[in-house]
């Protein structure tokens, strides 16, 4: 029989919805007179946290007011409204578990937001946070909702959710864990060419830090030491090239005298921004936010912008 996990099921059991101000917005635009739409309402969960007429099917149901049907290969063409949380499945799962899955997409959640956004005019949709960062479906995302906390209470998957409307919109609104943030150009990190080199195998006098701490925020610019090398280094001796965790850098323009600066650059991104544009990492920190990573297309950005 298969289980959740293969069958890409997280059931969500945190409300994402009323106390978020992105999903105000959206809601007020969404007609109230026909019922909403579950297409993959496994349990039921989200019936709970809406008012609202639901009609749900699933292809594993477990909820008594769940249809037993496969959406993916027979989606309902009859609703405008849709609220759900898709099943999450890379594509390389389904190769390496060899599953009787046809994925177009990397996962099957964006095959599954494709199926509602040709079928419905008014999506909402729990996905993974990493949706943002994807270059589909950005034409009619009406806002998208960062969640910085456990929204699944079988996975520790980062998630958010993205409202979609039936025109094109010209601006994404941006809110974390349903809060609106305003964000200036300046803020937003954009590709450069400023010279850096990331895992040089020379090593090189200064190591990043690329990951927060369970007990806080720890990513930095520092002086790397002969642990650094220990710890870094391949079976010949060189960097290895894929490092992410901590990893050196090289820059022929940095010095010692750029590092507090670079740190409190990167403290005032973080915060101005709600880390909104920081990937969230696979794990808590005690506080019950996520870990963030830095990504190198970051560390180039604000080295350009200390420097130069």
């Amino acid at each position: 029989m298969q289980t959740k996990q293969l069958l890409g099921q997280y059931y969500t059991t945190v409300d994402p919805f009323n106390n978020s101000d992105a999903f105000k917005a959206w809601y007020d635009l969404v007609p109230k007179d026909e019922p909403i739409l579950e297409p993959f309402a496994g349990a039921g969960n989200l019936f709970n946290f809406i008012d609202a007429a639901w009609v749900g099917y699933d292809i594993d149901p477990q909820h008594f007011n769940v249809e037993l049907r496969d959406t993916i290969k027979n989606f309902p063409k009859e609703y405008q409204v849709c609220i759900t949380n898709p099943p999450y499945l890379a594509k390389t799962v389904i190769r390496r578990k060899r599953l009787s899955v046809i994925a177009k997409h990397e996962d099957l959640y964006l095959d599954c937001l494709q199926l509602m956004l040709d079928n419905c005019d008014y999506v909402a949709a729990i996905i993974p946070s990493t949706f943002y960062n994807q270059n589909l479906f950005k034409d009619r995302l009406f806002a998208w909702d960062k969640f910085d906390m456990k929204l699944f209470s079988d996975t520790d998957n980062p998630a958010g959710v993205g409202y979609f409307i039936p025109e094109s919109c010209l601006k994404t609104k941006l809110y974390i864990n349903g809060k609106s943030i305003s964000t200036n150009k300046n803020d937003i990190p954009t590709p450069t060419n400023f010279p850096v080199v990331f895992n040089p195998p020379n090593f090189s006098e200064y190591i990043i830090n690329g990951i927060d701490r369970i007990d806080g925020d720890n990513i930095h610019l520092r002086k790397w030491s002969e642990k650094d090398r220990k710890n870094l280094s391949d079976p010949f001796g060189k960097c290895k090239t894929t490092n992410r965790n901590i990893f050196p850098i090289e820059c022929s323009y940095l010095r010692d005298k750029h590092i507090p600066l670079f740190n409190q650059a990167l403290r005032e991104y973080r915060e101005k921004t709600n880390d909104f544009y920081l990937t969230s990492f696979k794990s808590l920190q005690n506080s019950g936010k996520y870990r963030k990573r830095i990504s190198f297309k970051e560390v180039r950005w604000l080295l350009e912008k200390v420097i130069l």
